[in-house]
């Protein structure tokens, strides 16, 4: 997790080109200007990285005719985490193992 966390925030005008590209691939209009700021809010905290994969399984999973909800991308930025989180511990502890020997 502190890999995840050393990495920088994105950028409000790339989480609103996101935004924008999903609203074009679902046919749906973009959250008003308020949500909008709360979605810069509660996603700028995030690398890159991880808010283009959830941009992307959103797009691919999501079902209904209106704009995905914050806790949608929240949903798989947290999921992302624990894997991330889970394959370092893995990792961490192969390695420990390999120097035992």
């Amino acid at each position: 997790m502190d890999r995840l966390e050393a990495q920088p925030g994105t950028d409000r005008k790339v989480i609103g080109r996101m935004i924008d590209h999903l609203c074009e691939i679902m046919g749906s209009n973009a959250p008003s200007e308020a949500a909008l700021q709360s979605y810069y809010a509660e996603l700028e905290p995030y690398p890159q990285p991880l808010l283009i994969e959830s941009f992307k399984r959103v797009s691919k999973t999501h079902k209904y005719p209106r704009f995905p909800f914050i806790a949608d991308f929240l949903a798989v930025i947290k999921t992302e985490i624990a894997e991330q989180t889970d394959l370092h511990t893995k990792l961490k502890t192969m390695l420990i193992l390999l120097r035992q020997k």
